[in-house]
């Protein structure tokens, strides 16, 4: 819903730019977390290893990923937006 509709009025000064500051960082993580090989390789090949190897998934299956906030279901939550992403 637009915030014109809500009667709350366009994003103003700071408020504007806080909220593209946002955006622009949440891209600039994503990017940067494709582009390390690191996580290709200490993460990513051996999760989707694990995966095809005891048949985990299957082709219309749905996943739930419940996030804590911590660690490590921020980065099981990633792990399944990226085999999302590459298995369109």
């Amino acid at each position: 819903m637009e915030r014109e509709a809500m009667n709350i009025g366009p994003l103003e000064g700071t408020e504007a730019a806080a909220e593209t500051e946002k955006v622009s960082r949440a891209f600039e993580i994503e990017e940067s977390i494709r582009r390390v090989r690191r996580f290709r390789e200490n993460l990513m090949t051996p999760f989707t290893k694990a995966i095809r190897l005891y048949d985990l998934l299957q082709p219309g299956d749905r996943v739930a990923v419940c996030i804590s906030g911590g660690k490590d279901s921020m980065l099981m939550a990633k792990l399944f937006q990226e085999l999302q992403r590459h298995r369109k």
